[in-house]
């Protein structure tokens, strides 16, 4: 959960950096004059290009349309890179989420087998606990009545098989 938000805080980022590279509404003549205001190194180059120092053709001021021209590939690259990177957050985010969901499968297959296993230890102790009581019962079918010498035990012993062959029935 905490790698989708932190995804989602990044994706928020790129978005609002790219908002603030081309303001809504405005030219590309307003963003390159709101730049060159900005800049500290405007002042240093002369604004007339018709004067005297300039007329040498050793101009150190570039033509405007390369200018701009510079400018705007400037932005479509931080555009694709910003791009490229919210791409490869997303490949990541769709990879967790893979994961989890592969995680979740394997811990209900996990479960559902540990269920499956302790059903068949119950029925094993079933059968065991049968096969004890059948045993038992064997013991008394088969029991010789005339090593007893009290009569009460006896009369108990018979009721007894009395009992178990009407089971077996």
């Amino acid at each position: 959960m905490q790698v989708i938000l932190c995804a989602v805080r990044k994706l928020c980022g790129c978005v609002s950096i790219i908002e603030k590279l081309k303001a809504s509404g405005a030219s590309e003549e307003a963003i390159s004059d709101t730049q060159e205001l900005e800049s500290p190194i405007s002042g240093s180059f002369s604004s007339n290009l018709s004067s005297d120092e300039n007329s040498g053709g050793t101009s150190s001021q570039r033509p405007l349309g390369v200018k701009k021209s510079k400018l705007k590939k400037k932005r479509e690259e931080n555009v694709l890179e910003l791009i490229s990177t919210m791409k490869e957050e997303h490949r990541e985010l769709i990879d967790v989420m893979q994961k989890g969901s592969t995680d979740m499968q394997q811990n209900y297959y996990v479960k559902l087998l540990a269920l499956q296993n302790e059903q068949k230890r119950l029925e094993i102790r079933r059968q065991q606990m049968e096969l004890a009581k059948f045993q038992d019962g064997n013991k008394v079918l088969y029991m010789d009545l005339s090593t007893i010498g009290d009569p009460e035990i006896c009369q108990i012993v018979q009721n007894a098989r009395a009992i178990i062959m009407q089971k077996e029935m």
